[in-house]
């Protein structure tokens, strides 16, 4: 479920598209963070969550039985990027950034996102 430390509320305290999903998803997060601290665990300094998120497809797809509403859609990963390296600082820094609406509701102490090579800030 969502609150204040497992996904921060915007100032409005309007519950945001993205914590609506996570809290009636907990198990998004649950897979993730788990692919997510395997690959870490096997040495992989940096990984991309789109790596991560294709795991938790195949993993719910093939591997398990049932559940065949257990859908993943790519408009969270940004956002599940930077939740997971916030409830785990021993993984802050293993998905590189690039600047996303998701910095507009959570921020990574201790990482910045990058801007996008083809776009300038002017």
């Amino acid at each position: 479920m969502s609150d204040s430390t497992t996904t921060p509320r915007l100032p409005f305290g309007e519950q945001t598209a993205f914590e609506q999903y996570n809290s009636e998803n907990p198990h998004v997060l649950i897979a993730l963070e788990r692919f997510t601290r395997e690959a870490f665990g096997m040495g992989h300094a940096h990984i991309g969550i789109d790596f991560v998120h294709s795991r938790a497809r195949w993993y719910t797809s093939i591997e398990t039985k049932g559940d065949d509403d257990f859908k993943l859609s790519n408009k969270w990963r940004p956002f599940y990027a930077r939740l997971i390296m916030q409830r785990n600082p021993d993984m802050r820094g293993v998905f590189r950034l690039r600047r996303a609406a998701a910095d507009r509701e959570i921020t990574v102490p201790g990482v910045t996102p990058e801007p996008w090579p083809h776009v300038t800030d002017e």
